[in-house]
């Protein structure tokens, strides 16, 4: 499989527009695409914790200074 595994972490403190609260139980309904929104990106989540930090490998085609990917 082509592309990269970087490491995405979520806390309760996390970036605006994340919420917890707006998932299924373990994350089971989040999803990661490109910067365009139009590339599902395939992960697997390494830890979730609601009321700690959240660790999720997210598999990027390439790795770039200013790569963006959006999490749903």
């Amino acid at each position: 499989m082509p592309g990269f595994p970087v490491l995405v972490s979520f806390a309760p403190a996390a970036p605006d527009g994340f919420s917890y609260h707006d998932l299924k139980p373990g994350g089971a309904d989040l999803r990661f695409t490109d910067a365009a929104g139009t590339e599902l990106l395939s992960h697997e989540i390494e830890s979730w914790d609601t009321n700690g930090v959240s660790r999720v490998w997210v598999r990027v085609p390439a790795l770039t200074s200013d790569g963006v990917i959006w999490a749903y």
